[in-house]
């Protein structure tokens, strides 16, 4: 088994599937990695500035949310190239699909938000607390998870509101 050593110690934080490509992101060199076989070997591509902690597939398009400067990118090609988008001012932590929405979340604030036209735009909803690191879709649901509370919420209607 072969390896690109730079694909697996500088930094991968968060990995996509869709349309038969991994796509794996990276908080501190502004690329992303593509693998089409299955994880053996992978292709570095650049992306906008950032510190990309998550990406997530849905509807043809791999979305990546930024930590620190406010934005996502977004790829229509398998993550070859990014496009960068503005997002509320927060530091966007994970992002999932679902339904036809990509909804993310904040670490720093009691905040998601959500796009539903693939990452181009995004608007802002409360959440009851702060400090979401992960969140996912399954059976018509988004549900997060908070380290700062050890608590979780879910979401109904595509992360306009939620519950705890």
């Amino acid at each position: 088994m072969s390896y690109d050593y730079d694909c697996i110690n500088n930094g991968w934080l968060n990995i996509a599937h869709g349309d038969g490509v991994f796509v794996a992101v990276n908080d501190f060199s502004n690329k992303s990695a593509t693998s089409a076989d299955n994880g053996k070997t992978w292709t570095r591509h650049d992306m906008p500035i950032g510190d990309w902690y998550s990406v997530a597939y849905g509807d043809g398009v791999f979305v990546a949310v930024n930590l620190l400067y406010n934005t996502s990118a977004r790829s229509t090609d398998n993550g070859k190239t990014w496009t960068q988008h503005v997002m509320p001012k927060r530091e966007w932590e994970s992002v999932a699909y679902g339904d036809g929405t990509f909804v993310a979340v904040s670490y720093d604030s009691n905040t998601s938000a959500r796009s539903t036209d693939n990452g181009k735009t995004w608007t802002q909803h409360d959440m009851p607390i702060e400090g979401w690191r992960g969140i996912t879709y399954g059976d018509g649901v988004f549900v997060a998870v908070s380290s700062s509370s050890n608590t979780s919420v879910t979401s109904t209607d595509n992360g306009e509101t939620w519950k705890g």
